[in-house]
């Protein structure tokens, strides 16, 4: 650890008289460094509040008033016993109106550049002590004893550098805005050196921010305080995010190599602010999203993130801090994370978190009282505030609502008018031009006009925004658990000829946005990639005011340009055994502009000659089941599809459009397929429950009822893969916990709660056993919804292991229900159909999908029949050929006198039940069909499946 003490005192303050805060403050702002800075921040200053976007656009709705559990009652009562204790001189200085401009003009220096309030250093101390008992009523314990850390390290600072005057625990304004009251709002600030907060309550809804908060030194080293530490949480779950990332996703999302980057904008970094954006006197600045999407993320990631902002949150109050995390999850979609500076454990740098209703930003700081010249880690500056959007007209006094705004829409060129299809706003050519291969020309002189690019060069990279609303959270399959590859290096080094510098938006960081053109974020959802296609859809099929993307490009690849069948970069194309194309995608060879979100690494299609191609056997008159696509949307979770299926017959649509222009189908064309899967298959709402909050039993415990569970229960019906679950069940009690999904937790108290089950006639600990089932099953019944919002054979496992709970329980009816929702997931995910080999899954895999298949079918097959009740499948639907398990042997080694065994085998047992849900099967869908008695009798009376 450094010892800060040693350090020499900063060579900026030779001849500056730090003895009075008032002297030196006057001294630094009237210097030749520092007046523009300080010339820049009242311009900004002086502008009307209008709040932060990301791109000018004023967005609306994003808050609403509700109780959300503030502890107003003691803040109230806190806040009245400061003021009845302040004198009336103090009162004038400290009480300022609700709508007080004063509330802008905090700022994070030592420099005291305005004096809103009252500095604590002039109040007594029972007084001081009045205004922390407020602040510690407003927030969490935690949250108290960080702003308290913070106030300590400036002490410390001051302590090391011999400036006490300008640096100590009472070098702090406090402002009180409005009355305090349970009803009504009222606020007040708190801000000084590397601490300022901002604290808004309005009945028993509770806003913390802005908030600055920050440290040099951030760790005290020495004295009473010492082991004291700001922010380190924020620090090492930043690294830890930034490390978990896929080395393309990583590349993406570091937007810069080093902190003061030769390729950043000029206003990109700032003398005082550095790499911060979202500051002081930065109310109005236009901040445009940059880095990756969240969703892009795998759910290891996402975790991770999530800690890091509830590490950034931890000044809330548990309820208000609930809410705010439910609030900032459910913009996941529209939440990116960018990063600065390399990322090994001695590197600085900084990274912001940015969606429509938060800011968080992290920044290493260079030595403004130390020594060092360039970012050191010692020296932390953080920045947290909910993204403030207003309305840009006066509400309509009859709805209290804002007028529409106007939005501005590009008229179609002359050859989509003309064919009546749908045009591409700002963009020439538009796709339908490129499709078919025409000019791209307009006759309206009205239009703007737009860059006109020739066939023979490639569309350049228009800069767009995708505010990807719809875009469901990426799922996982819980088993395959993504973690950081040892093989990549953790240095940060960085490339500069490689360096990812394509932004979401253009890098406008300017102040005072402007506001007038209307033009809303554009959305890239499937509805945009359908219309984006532009295939027989007319032009006013479609809502004509959504925007679209800005080239084939970012859709579909380079399908539209004349290429050989195999490309050497985003495709990798194979022959099949049939002599058909296989088409896979490589997402990782996608160009920046078109790189499609992560979920689609691993993707792959199914042959799609499948869908179209005639039989090899023409004369074959053996039954089939019609042919369909499948779709894998990463490694290890495929979906599947009809022939007859939208998906299906838009790519034979692409297909046909590309023959007729003697044009190849590239693997990138299908695309689509693989994204629209998360959009079309899930749920897409982002997990609200915290899995670190979730109490486990002793793990004694539940490795016995482990074990009960794969004696009893799993042996007969092998739901899970013995071996891996083994394996995976010990994570829940190790450092490795925070890698298991929601699933993961389902699925874990689900098989404790089963297998307490099967040992509650063992005597001994029946009652135990008995507690810990009931209480296990209460702990899965709470993740339900998340364990099918996005449809896995995870969640096929866990919907198996429900109706096995229902039938010990004798409640057959809910049983038969949950197999219906089992069944309908598993044809989702394509189990009752042979999966081809190009979809390249392993052996296991394929025995797990085809196992849990007839595991299935036979529970269905037997509950239709014991409740009367038709069946979710016909055996004319499913084509799945039953893979035997491994070869082992329930019974003895003993035979009996011809060598037989006294027992049946288990591949037996397994036969059994097979041919007996087949029959059932039949029976019930014969019991079922809309025809006479006696048919019905007669096709009972055929005789046994075969």
């Amino acid at each position: 650890m450094n010892d800060f003490r040693l350090y020499p005192r900063w060579s900026r303050f030779k001849g500056v008289d730090t003895s009075d805060p008032y002297r030196y403050s006057k001294t630094i702002s009237n210097s030749d460094i520092f007046q523009p800075l300080w010339d820049k921040w009242k311009s900004d200053l002086s502008v009307p509040f209008l709040g932060i976007t990301n791109d000018g656009s004023i967005k609306e709705g994003l808050y609403a008033l509700r109780n959300e559990g503030a502890p107003s009652k003691e803040m109230v009562s806190a806040a009245h016993n400061l003021v009845t204790a302040l004198s009336v001189e103090e009162k004038k200085a400290v009480l300022h109106d609700l709508d007080s401009e004063d509330w802008r003009k905090w700022s994070n220096p030592e420099v005291i550049l305005f004096k809103p309030g009252i500095r604590l250093e002039h109040l007594t101390p029972s007084k001081i002590s009045l205004i922390w008992e407020l602040v510690k009523q407003s927030l969490s314990p935690e949250g108290y004893d960080k702003v308290r850390a913070a106030t300590k390290t400036n002490r410390f600072l001051g302590e090391i550098c011999a400036k006490q005057a300008i640096l100590n625990e009472d070098s702090y304004f406090f402002t009180l805005f409005g009355n305090p009251s349970e009803t009504t709002p009222w606020a007040y600030m708190l801000f000084g050196h590397h601490l300022c907060l901002n604290v808004f309550i309005i009945g028993q809804q509770l806003v913390v921010g802005p908030v600055f908060l920050g440290a040099e030194p951030c760790v005290i080293d020495s004295g009473p305080d010492k082991g004291v530490r700001v922010c380190a949480q924020e620090e090492e779950l930043g690294l830890m995010l930034m490390r978990s990332l896929s080395p393309d996703m990583r590349q993406e999302a570091q937007t810069y190599c080093h902190m003061h980057d030769p390729a950043m904008p000029v206003d990109r970094w700032h003398p005082a602010d550095q790499r911060h954006l979202g500051g002081a006197f930065q109310d109005n600045r236009v901040i445009p999203y940059e880095g990756i999407r969240v969703t892009q993320m795998t759910l290891e990631s996402q975790n991770i993130l999530m800690s890091l902002i509830e590490a950034f949150l931890v000044l809330l109050p548990s309820e208000p801090r609930r809410h705010r995390l439910r609030q900032i999850r459910s913009f996941l979609s529209e939440t990116y994370f960018s990063w600065i500076g390399g990322y090994g454990s001695a590197d600085p740098f900084y990274y912001r978190v940015q969606s429509p209703v938060l800011l968080l930003e992290f920044d290493h700081h260079s030595g403004v009282f130390l020594t060092n010249d360039e970012p050191a880690k010692y020296h932390i500056h953080t920045i947290q505030l909910s993204v403030t959007y207003i309305m840009s007209d006066p509400p309509d006094p009859r709805t209290g609502r804002a007028p529409p705004r106007a939005r501005r829409v590009g008229r179609a060129c002359d050859y989509c008018r003309r064919k009546r299809l749908k045009c591409t706003p700002n963009q020439r050519p538009c796709f339908n031009c490129q499709l078919y291969d025409v000019d791209c020309t307009s006759k309206d002189l009205r239009r703007r006009p737009y860059p006109q690019l020739t066939r023979d060069e490639p569309p350049s990279e228009q800069p767009a925004i995708y505010n990807d609303q719809n875009s469901a959270s990426l799922i996982e399959e819980p088993s395959v658990v993504p973690a950081v590859d040892s093989r990549i290096p953790l240095t940060g080094d960085c490339d500069d000829n490689s360096r990812n510098d394509h932004q979401l938006t253009p890098s406008s960081w300017s102040q005072g946005p402007d506001l007038s053109t209307g033009i809303g974020n554009s959305t890239q959802d499937f509805d945009t990639v359908l219309r984006d296609l532009g295939i027989g859809f007319s032009s006013d099929f479609w809502d004509m005011d959504r925007t679209m993307a800005t080239s084939l490009s970012e859709t579909c690849g380079d399908f539209a340009q004349p290429t050989v069948a195999v490309d050497s970069v985003g495709t990798d194309a194979g022959v099949a055994k049939d002599g058909l194309t296989q088409l896979r995608v490589n997402a990782d060879a996608f160009s920046p502009s078109s790189k499609l979100p992560a979920r689609r690494a691993g993707g792959r299609v199914s042959n799609i000659e499948s869908l179209i191609g005639a039989d090899v056997h023409p004369a074959n008159v053996q039954t089939s089941v019609p042919p369909g696509l499948f779709v894998r949307k990463n490694e290890v979770v495929a979906n599947y599809i009809g022939f007859n299926s939208v998906g299906a017959t838009l790519a034979l649509c692409l297909k046909d459009a590309l023959d007729s222009q003697n044009l190849p189908l590239k693997a990138t064309s299908l695309g689509f397929l693989i994204e629209a899967g998360p959009h079309v298959d899930e749920v897409g709402l982002t997990s609200m429950v915290d899995t670190s909050l979730i109490d486990l039993p002793p793990h004694e415990v539940a490795m016995h009822a482990i074990e009960a569970f794969m004696r009893n229960l799993n042996v007969f019906y092998p739901i899970v893969e013995e071996e891996s679950y083994r394996t995976r069940s010990q994570m829940f009690y190790t450092a490795e916990r925070p890698q298991l999904h929601t699933m993961d937790y389902a699925l874990f108290f689900l098989v404790l709660s089963i297998g307490a089950l099967s040992e509650t006639h063992s005597g001994g600990r029946s009652e135990d056993m008995e507690q810990l089932s009931t209480g296990a099953y209460h702990q899965a019944w709470t993740l339900m919804q998340d364990s099918i919002a996005s449809p896995t054979e995870t969640s096929l496992q866990i919907l198996l292991l429900y109706v096995i709970h229902h039938l010990y329980h004798g409640k057959c009816g809910i049983a038969w229900v949950f197999c219906g929702l089992a069944i309908r997931i598993a044809q989702s995910l394509g189990l009752h159909r042979k999966i081809p080999q190009e979809m390249e899954l392993s052996l296991n895999h394929e025995r797990l999908r085809s196992r849990l298949w007839w595991i299935v079918f036979c529970f269905d097959a037997n509950l239709s029949l014991s409740q009367g009740r038709p069946p979710g499948v016909t055996d004319a639907t499913y084509e799945t050929a039953p893979v035997p398990p491994e070869p082992t042997d329930l019974s003895s080694d003993d035979g009996d006198e011809n060598g037989q065994p006294l027992s049946p085998r288990l591949p037996q047992i397994y036969t059994w039940m097979r041919r007996l849900g087949q029959i059932q099967n039949e029976f019930c869908n014969t019991m079922h069909l809309n025809t006479t008695a006696g048919a019905r009798l007669d096709v009972i009376g055929v005789g046994p499946v075969s």
